[in-house]
């Protein structure tokens, strides 16, 4: 067979054996023509005249006769003619046997199983040729190209594989260095790979590129990334989780199959708010079954549609009031013209982001009603989706408390007209997940909130995951069975059954046993970090893990690489309150469960006093986290002061519930200093007074005014009765 590839550089092969070949220069083009036109014949005046443009027509046929000749020499004696001619036409035999790479490079971009194999395969046709027929042909496999690399990375984003995603565009960029949205695409990957610096040098380098050679300036949306980047805020993006690329053999990430009805209901959603009639929809499903894999995959097509999306996170417990919603507003701070903002709005909203105080945004102080905060934050969701529509996803509200919920409602509200799109999701089975559907329901009549609920995956996914991942094993299927359509229980299980060769009857009959057993193959170093790891949380610090376990940088960075690298916990994807997570919530349990009651406050009161140390800038943003340690751990003197500063962080952003709550608690823990027992009723007193709750409140002024007395200091005695005075005007 002859076998020629016309990408790149021309060669040409017979039975697997090079041809070396050094033809006349119109050789080749005169072979590409009859290739790239095998499937009809094609007059010798076209073919002539595609080749010898400026000859005249005799010059131009005498040429083409010659070359033809030329091209019977070049080519492997066949019994079969290679080409056919008649005194019309000049045509490829359709009986010859040759293979042509052009025709493989349509085949498999055309086969969205193959496109990586395009990719590979694909070079510019007929180097160093520049006859005018050939562009038309050269464009058209050039987008193909383009569009197979996008398509890639729009994979490699969907399963949150930013290494593979960074690698294509890469390739872009390389074929066309003036795409912003490539750099921008980049710039995220990396961040979101743990190399901010290498971000902001590829921002630095295209910045410059563009200003000298060009004479234009950065778009908004690449100032925008870049300022995220430089402060350390959540990136104004579709966020990659970052994975480790795995080693020879090992195990991927699920194809992304079986939820073909939930992406299109969400893609309906969509399109209904372009409309100008924004809506607020909600995930829901239980633990690991792929609720997050759904949202990346349909945030990824909305930015390629030209969406604006910004992403909040909920941590389990939530650091703060509002967390997810102020974690989209610090993605969004580059967007937005905070100059143009009323200084009274500015400073009620440092109440949520204290970093805005540090843009001489000076808080105005009084008590402004909740609902204007909530305003503020509402128009600027409003604000951000002018440009273009937007698309916000809150992940797991199910562990947000009620201020945020409160404030949810009210932006779905006020949105309600607007190119907005807003996705939330929630784990069923939740102790509020039932309260917080039920809230959002009973405002059914003023706010569209259609649920859409995950269950398992249907069986031909399950089967075809299975399939895709194990190659021909002849027990692909029976995995897949075993697993009942749970795509975390059918991640373990498969990479179980690939790691280890083990038959299906080996593997584990259970999610929790099927993580136990994956984690039971780390190293003990590894081992013990992970569990300590899962003390300090879902989402945690490296360094404070280290510090717990007095651990040095070596040991440390060691153990954490074997963890990463057997997807255990990952870099986040975003730059949130910690920097590294759990690869899963249920991993982290199933860690912190294997720990008797004594490791846990050991390795609780130890992370409490790292936190003090560590986070010493950061105390009053993340006083209730500490405080959870603190109690855990026995320290319970330390838990009342940092519950106390939680309850007041809590009642200056309006988040009335979460105030109440951290309060109550400390009192709970039975604080020994009368001082901070005054201090937290006052805090209990006077969210009571906001929420009308009078008869609590009058319990709360009986038993503030008995520890003034018992203080026997006369400011607080005056502070009582003015609070008094204050509850006896309410009742008139």
């Amino acid at each position: 067979m002859l076998t020629v590839a016309l990408l790149g550089r021309v060669q040409l092969a017979w039975d697997g054996k090079n041809v070396p070949f050094a033809a006349r220069p119109k050789v080749v083009p005169l072979l590409a023509h009859l290739l790239l036109n095998c499937r009809r014949p094609v007059s010798r005046d076209d073919v002539a005249f595609a080749l010898w443009p400026d000859d005249t027509e005799a010059a131009a046929r005498a040429n083409l006769r010659r070359h033809l000749h030329y091209l019977r020499e070049l080519l492997p004696h066949s019994r079969t003619p290679w080409f056919i001619t008649d005194a019309r036409t000049a045509s490829w035999n359709p009986a010859a046997r040759v293979r042509v790479d052009v025709s493989d490079f349509e085949q498999c971009a055309a086969d969205p199983e193959q496109l990586e194999k395009a990719v590979a395969m694909y070079g510019e046709l007929l180097q160093g040729y520049d006859d005018e027929w050939l562009m038309p042909i050269r464009e058209r496999l050039h987008r193909s190209y383009v569009e197979s690399l996008f398509e890639l990375v729009r994979r490699a984003r969907g399963r949150r594989d930013s290494s593979s995603a960074s690698e294509y565009l890469e390739r872009i960029l390389s074929d066309d260095p003036w795409r912003e949205d490539g750099v921008r695409a980049l710039m995220a990957v990396r961040v979101e790979s743990g190399d901010r610096s290498s971000a902001l040098q590829l921002c630095a380098q295209f910045e410059q590129r563009l200003n000298v050679e060009m004479g234009a300036q950065l778009m908004p949306e690449t100032i925008a990334l870049r300022y995220a980047i430089e402060h350390g805020h959540p990136l104004p993006a579709v966020p990659l989780m970052p994975v480790a690329r795995p080693a020879s053999g090992e195990l991927n990430d699920l194809p992304f199959e079986g939820r073909a009805n939930e992406l299109e209901r969400l893609r309906e959603l969509w399109q209904g708010s372009l409309g100008d009639s924004g809506a607020l929809a909600l995930i829901l499903g239980e633990a690991g079954i792929g609720k997050t894999r759904l949202i990346s995959e349909f945030a990824v097509q909305a930015e390629e549609t030209g969406a604006r999306v910004l992403w909040g996170t909920t941590s389990s417990p939530e650091t703060a009031a509002y967390q997810p919603i102020s974690e989209i507003l610090r993605a969004a701070l580059g967007f937005i013209d905070l100059r143009s903002r009323d200084e009274y709005d500015l400073g009620i909203l440092a109440r949520v982001i204290p970093e805005l105080r540090s843009k001489d945004v000076v808080d105005q102080g009084g008590e402004p009603p909740v609902e204007k905060l909530f305003d503020v934050v509402a128009d600027l969701f409003i604000e951000l989706a002018r440009p273009r529509p937007a698309l916000f996803v809150l992940e797991d509200i199910h562990a947000a408390g009620q201020a945020t919920i409160e404030m949810l409602e009210h932006i779905a509200q006020k949105c309600r007209h607007y190119a907005i799109f807003i996705v939330a999701t929630l784990r069923e089975g939740e102790p509020h997940t039932a309260d917080i559907l039920s809230r959002l329901r009973r405002r059914q009549d003023k706010v569209n909130v259609p649920t859409i609920p995950l269950g398992p995956l249907p069986e031909a996914a399950s089967r075809s995951i299975a399939a895709k991942l194990l190659g021909k094993r002849s027990d692909a299927s029976d995995v897949a069975a075993r697993a009942s359509g749970h795509p975390l229980f059918l991640a373990q299980l498969l990479y179980a059954a690939k790691a280890a060769d083990t038959n299906v009857d080996a593997l584990p009959a259970g999610l929790r046993e099927s993580i136990n057993a994956r984690t039971d193959r780390l190293s003990p170093p590894a081992i013990f970090l992970l569990r300590a790891a899962a003390i300090a949380g879902n989402a945690f610090d490296l360094e404070i893990v280290g510090e717990s376990l007095g651990w040095n940088e070596s040991r440390l960075t060691s153990a954490a690489d074997e963890l990463i690298e057997r997807r255990l916990i990952r870099e986040t994807a975003r730059s949130r309150a910690f920097d590294y997570e759990f690869a899963h919530d249920l991993i982290a349990v199933a860690a912190y469960d294997s720990l008797d009651e004594r490791e846990r406050r050991r390795l609780h009161r130890r992370t409490a006093r790292a936190c003090e140390r560590w986070y010493s800038s950061r105390l009053v943003e993340l006083a209730a986290y500490i405080a959870r340690h603190c109690e855990l751990g026995g320290a319970h003197d330390l838990a009342i002061r940092h519950y106390l500063q939680a309850a007041k962080n809590s009642a200056k952003a309006f988040a009335n519930g979460e105030a109440l709550a951290h309060a109550r608690h400390a009192l709970d823990l039975r604080p020994r200093s009368p001082s901070d027992t005054f201090e937290l009723l006052c805090i209990v007193e006077e969210v009571l007074g906001r929420t009308g709750d009078r008869t609590e409140q009058r319990i709360a002024i009986r038993r503030l005014e008995s520890v003034a007395r018992r203080l026997g200091d006369v400011e607080r005695v005056r502070e009582v009765l003015r609070r008094r005075e204050t509850f006896h005007r309410y009742l008139a």
